[in-house]
């Protein structure tokens, strides 16, 4: 443990400071300030010490030196001889090495003789480091291992016999004794309470016990009422196992008689197909005669098709002449009159002057100015008209797509209405069943599940509705708000839902769905694995959520189920309820107010708020409330439907009013549209004429030249000659066709009573053939009948055959309901009368069923208490008895350490006499030191040379005495406890 080498760096006053001490005595020198403290102190912190042990700072961030950000203490110390510590692994030397940060943390490394680290994480260094210390008895709050300057002031004011003492404890350990000793006193102290306590608590342990054996012994008796239950359940299971081989023989009967009816009936339909092959072959005969016997006037028919078809071109090409003679006809007649106008033209020319025909061209302008204006406002008119009609229109269509509208609405409430009613009616058949709340085919529902429960299709009987195994507590039953708003957070959809334990069991349940719902909207199927213990759930402190007004009902299994789903659905746990959007807005706004676990507030004006994340800020949404399930009866529930068919019914009214209105508006506007089109009409007439007037103008004013209009009239009358040459000629065209045309069907009537005389021989075949196809369609529909006869038999063999299969299954499953090696008994009953006594004795132990189901749970509870009060009870009386052995220990701790003070106290002061012997030499005046353990106190006894005790005060001595004094006493105490650090 000798001090081999000390370095410090950035450490008080020291940036830099390395030494090596020599053996023997070292002394450190230096004007005030230097540092020779500091040393001192890095020893001591660089040894595992504590701020408060250097006496000089209490905060470990003061010792670095000021700019910087750390100090690194390093303090090697030898490690040989025979109280070497682990030199296999340290060798010579350990290093200490400590780092001082500036916020106060400080780390530690052990290092073995070449610097290598050995223990580098601080924890561990440091439990190292304690064990290295006390191997070599370094204790750094020894004065004797390391005296402080401060604690060395203190030590010159020796005039204080109590300080002395207290120094004299910590130097020779005596302190460290007595405070283990007092430390050990008060364990033992609380071991006596711990002891007091536990007895306490066993007794009561003991009536604990005592109340569930009582309770035990009284379980015992009652469970001695299963055994008849028991028997009769196995007469039960033999019972239902004996009426279903029963049904079985009867489903094997059917299936044999169902089996020989469709063999029958395969050989009939068998016979009805041979009759018709028959027939088929007798068909393909007469039809080849048939064909034989038309192939011999197949010319004929040839040469008649050809001659209607001739006929038929003929009659054509007569139409289209006749068509053109009529276009001819028509173009001739508009020529006349053209001609009639230009001759009329031309008269008027011969007859007037030259200034009638000024005059008459100046009032022909005069008229076509009118004209054109009345022309002009005709069109603004048809214009105004146009766009007030599309108005209309666009009115119109609005109007049409409102009645729609109205129409689909009325539709819709009508069959609301409907549907509504006919609910009500199954409600009121149904009475007042509380499933029926929820949803008005849950019943059904339930009467499937239970009944496919006894055939065992589930593995765990599946629970629903959700809703009606959950119950509002009486402070939110009374608030009819707060029950609403309960309500409308956990959901329509979710409290009719159904929760199943695996996929099998939901397959099951969605069969049984699919027949009692058919096609009408079916409950929701959850699917999740039933645990037997709740969810471990952490509660939104100082508030309440949805959780804690809500009570889960039914057996602890199922209020299991039911609640965790309500966590992992709902998260009720996390939900808080306010009262008012102020309470939401504060615990939401913002990120320090959001209470732990929440996670998301509802009001009771059905609003929720959401608090805000790293990315949005809170948010806050209008929730939608839904009608009250949870504590409703049927009654109220047929009253709110009524209420809503008498609501639907005064829409109803509504609408039809406002159809009637959009009805009267209809017609109004189209009489506005008809008026309107046909004052569009009229203008167009009357426009029509302006334009046939204007053109009639510009024509007279045109033929203002009677060489011209002279020429014009020749071009006409030329025109009228083609079209006459025209006509005829198309008329001679018409003459040789209609001759061709009689020619023709003169031929055809002969040539159609020659092929009907040939036919006539063909007609008894075509009667037969007519017969056998008749045959033929009556033999089909036989077959098809027959063939549903058929299928039919088929069908019902296979569902036998199904209900054969599941009898089968069924007894198999009675037999393995049968316990282990027990045998088919004869019942003494049928089953109706075995179930009948069944529930007799059911309902008998219906008042202790609770306590009955509990009995394998009490005996637990009652082999855990009693092995819980027995481990305690052992417990006790170990500790009573390690309390005896401390006891001793202490007494022979108390006798050891009186033994050792008083042996040190003698030790210290015959050695103080013996030192300080030289000081009597110069002085004639003897010094000792009286060591008085019962008032505490260390004092200096001067005597003469005769023995006699001297009344000299300490404080007469000079300061040189003073010191002689207390180095004599220092080493005195050095001498007798062997320090460290030496050479």
């Amino acid at each position: 443990g000798i001090i081999q080498r000390i370095e410090l760096r950035n450490f008080m006053c020291h940036e830099k400071f390395d030494w090596e001490p020599n053996k023997n005595v070292n002394f450190v020198t230096g004007v005030n300030g230097s540092g020779k403290s500091s040393v001192l102190q890095g020893l001591v912190l660089g040894l595992l010490g504590d701020s408060k042990q250097t006496k000089r700072y209490s905060r470990m961030q003061e010792f670095i030196q000021k700019g910087q950000s750390r100090a690194v203490l390093q303090v090697t110390l030898k490690n040989g001889g025979e109280d070497a510590y682990k030199s296999e692994i340290y060798g010579s030397s350990i290093t200490f090495q400590r780092t001082i940060y500036d916020n106060g943390q400080s780390s530690v490394t052990i290092k073995d003789h070449k610097l290598n680290v050995i223990k580098k994480d601080t924890k561990d260094a440091r439990e190292e480091g304690k064990r290295i210390l006390e191997n070599f008895r370094i204790n750094t709050d020894n004065p004797i291992t390391i005296l402080q300057q401060e604690e060395a002031k203190e030590l010159l004011k020796i005039e204080s016999p109590e300080n002395l003492y207290t120094f004299f404890q910590k130097a020779t350990l005596l302190k460290q004794c007595s405070d283990q000793y007092s430390a050990a006193k008060m364990d033992l102290e609380k071991t006596r309470n711990t002891i007091e306590t536990k007895k306490v608590q066993i007794r009561e342990l003991r009536n604990l016990l005592r109340l569930k054996y009582e309770k035990l012994i009284e379980l015992e008796q009652l469970q001695e009422r299963d055994f008849e239950q028991e028997r009769l359940k196995e007469e039960f299971i033999c019972a239902m196992l004996k009426e279903n081989r029963v049904e079985q023989e009867k489903i094997s009967s059917k299936i044999s008689q169902k089996k020989i009816a469709m063999k029958t009936s395969r050989e009939k339909l068998k016979l009805l197909l041979q009759g018709k092959d028959q027939l088929h072959n007798a068909m393909s005969k007469l039809v080849h005669m048939a064909e034989e016997e038309r192939g011999q006037y197949a010319r004929e028919e040839t040469e008649l098709a050809e001659l209607k078809l001739e006929t038929a071109r003929l009659k054509v090409e007569e139409k289209k002449i006749m068509a053109d003679v009529k276009g001819y006809e028509s173009l001739r007649m508009t020529l006349q009159g053209e001609i009639r106008i230009i001759r009329e033209q031309l008269e008027q020319l011969s007859s007037q002057n030259s200034w009638d025909k000024t005059k008459l061209a100046k009032e022909r302008q005069k008229k076509l100015n009118q004209l054109e204006d009345d022309k002009t406002a005709m069109r603004e008119e048809i214009d105004k008209m146009g766009s007030k009609r599309d108005t209309i229109e666009s009115q119109q269509d609005s109007n049409q797509k409102e009645i729609e509208r109205i129409e689909n609405e009325r539709k819709d409430c009508q069959c609301k209405v409907e549907h509504l009613e006919s609910e009500v009616a199954e409600m009121v058949g149904i009475g007042d069943q509380k499933l029926a709340v929820f949803d008005r085919l849950a019943p059904k529902v339930a009467e499937e599940i239970r009944s496919a429960s006894r055939r065992q299709k589930f593995s765990i009987c599946p629970l629903g509705p959700v809703g009606s195994h959950i119950k509002l507590t009486s402070e939110a039953a009374i608030n009819s708000t707060l029950a609403g708003l309960l309500e409308t957070e956990l959901g329509t959809n979710q409290m009719k839902a159904y929760l199943c334990n695996n996929d099998q069991d939901r397959k099951v349940l969605m069969n049984i769905f699919n027949k009692v719902y058919g096609n009408q909207k079916k409950p929701q199927i959850f699917t999740s694995k039933f645990l037997n213990r709740k969810h471990d759930v952490t509660l939104v402190n100082d508030y309440n959520t949805v959780m804690d007004y809500l009570e889960i009902t039914g057996s602890p299994q199922e209020a299991t189920v039911i609640f965790n789903y309500l966590v992992d659905q709902k998260s009720i746990e996390s939900v808080v309820i306010c009262i008012s959007q102020d309470e939401a807005k504060k615990i939401c706004t913002l990120c320090q107010n959001v209470p732990k676990n929440m996670k998301y507030a509802i009001t009771h004006d059905y609003y929720r708020f959401f608090p805000p994340t790293s990315t949005s800020s809170y948010r806050s949404y209008y929730i939608n409330p839904i009608s009250q399930l949870l504590g409703a009866n049927m009654s109220d529930k047929v009253e709110e439907k009524k209420a809503e068919i008498q609501k639907t019914r005064i829409a109803m009214q509504v609408i039809n009013a406002n159809s009637e209105k959009l009805l009267k508006t209809k017609t109004n506007l189209k009489i506005q549209n008809d008026e309107i089109r046909s004052r569009i009409t009229e203008l167009r007439e009357d426009l029509a004429k302006i334009s046939a007037e204007k053109s009639q103008l510009r024509a007279e004013e045109d033929s203002a030249d009677i060489m011209e209009t002279v020429q014009k009239l020749e071009e006409k009358k030329a025109e009228v000659d083609r079209l006459c040459e025209l006509q005829d000629t198309k008329l001679n065209e018409k003459t040789t066709l209609s001759s061709l045309i009689k020619k023709n069907l003169t031929e055809l009537d002969s040539q159609s009573s020659k092929v009907a005389k040939l036919r006539e021989a063909t007609n008894p075949i075509e009667r037969e053939i007519s017969v056998t196809e008749g045959e033929i369609s009556t033999k089909k529909k036989n077959i098809f009948n027959q063939e549903k006869v058929v299928r039919r038999y088929q069908k019902e063999v296979a569902q036998l055959q199904r209900s054969l299969h599941e009898k089968v299954v069924d007894e198999k499953t009675f037999q393995a309901k049968l316990k282990a090696g027990s045998e088919y008994i004869e019942p003494s009953g049928t089953v109706v009368q075995l179930n009948a006594k069944l529930k007799q004795i059911m309902e008998t132990k219906k008042k202790n069923s609770k306590v009955v189901a509990d009995l394998e749970k009490l005996k637990e509870e009652y082999r855990v208490l009693k092995e819980q009060y027995e481990t305690e009870k052992i417990k006790i009386t170990n500790m009573e008895v390690h309390v005896e052995m401390m006891e001793d220990m202490m007494t022979a701790r108390q006798n050891n350490y009186l033994f050792i003070r008083s042996t040190i106290s003698n030790i210290v002061q015959r050695r103080f006499a013996m030192i300080s012997e030289s000081f009597s030499q110069q002085l004639g005046t003897q010094m000792f030191i009286n060591i008085n353990h019962q008032i505490r106190e260390l004092n200096f006894i001067f005597k003469n040379s005769d023995g006699d005790t001297l009344s000299t005060e300490i404080s007469s001595l000079s300061g040189g005495e003073k010191s002689y004094a207390q180095m004599c006493l220092i080493v005195s105490l050095w001498e007798n406890m062997n320090p460290p650090f030496r050479a």
